[in-house]
């Protein structure tokens, strides 16, 4: 079971980025101090958008981490403040040019135990298609296939960002289930 009995003595930002930071917390626990780091993570939307006919929009997108091309879900940063059903809105307009009749969260967790990182997970139903518009450095492109399709690719670990596998098994679960309905 465990125990209620820590406090933080003292927290100190170690490092600023724009999307994280690293923090320092001094640690009290049945008598002994700690010092441990963590990091925090801005939120994050993740967007799930299907056809009327069971298909679902992808990215192909260049990512710098990685230096190559990886197949993913729809997803952005929240701002400071920003709701995360507007930021589904916005980065699903942005980066694919959808937008959706009907945004329907089915998931909220943490990336990590270790890291704070709170991913708010979308389904996007009834999508209507426009034009993208992503930001000067993403290089993105809309990639549309059938559902199962995308949930073979999450199990074969083609579609390899632990949270977009995570959110693709889930809805694939929540349809078979009758818990969503296109």
């Amino acid at each position: 079971m465990a125990n209620n009995s820590t406090r933080i003595l003292s927290e100190k930002t170690m490092y600023q980025a724009k999307y994280f930071r690293v923090v320092q917390k001094q640690i009290e626990r049945n008598g002994r101090t700690f010092t441990k780091d963590f990091i925090e993570r801005n939120a994050a939307a993740l967007i799930l958008p299907l056809s009327k006919n069971g298909e679902i929009y992808l990215l192909q997108q260049y990512r710098d981490s990685f230096q190559k091309e990886i197949l993913e879900i729809c997803a952005g940063t929240i701002e400071s403040g920003d709701d995360p059903i507007e930021t589904a809105k916005r980065e699903l307009k942005e980066e694919t040019g959808l937008t959706a009749g009907r945004l329907e969260k089915i998931a909220t967790w943490e990336v990590s135990a270790n890291m704070r990182s709170t991913n708010y997970i979308f389904a996007a139903f009834d999508v209507q298609e426009g034009t993208a518009s992503p930001n000067a450095d993403e290089a993105i492109s809309v990639v549309k296939m059938p559902f199962s399709e995308a949930v073979a690719k999450a199990l074969s670990g083609e579609i390899l960002v632990a949270s977009h596998v995570a959110g693709i098994l889930l809805l694939n679960t929540l349809l078979k289930e009758g818990k969503v309905q296109l």
